[in-house]
């Protein structure tokens, strides 16, 4: 599910909050076998992707959408 997310250049895009350097493990986290670590990982995502009806860059490049699709 996560093959080649290594390959994107998360410091150089942007969310609400900083670069989105954080955003692969966020992504990994929803993965995870604990319930409480992908509800946190999909809160900090919404936050930080989706915050207060503006879609950051991140999202409209669409970096953080390939790896989930896989």
């Amino acid at each position: 599910m996560l093959k080649g997310l290594e390959a994107i250049n998360w410091g150089s895009l942007h969310h609400a909050y900083w670069t989105a350097s954080d955003v692969p493990p966020l992504l990994r986290a929803l993965a995870s076998p604990r319930r409480k670590e992908r509800s946190s990982a999909v809160y900090e995502l919404y936050g930080n992707i989706y915050h207060q009806g503006t879609v950051y860059e991140l999202c409209a490049h669409g970096a953080s959408l390939p790896p989930l699709a896989r």
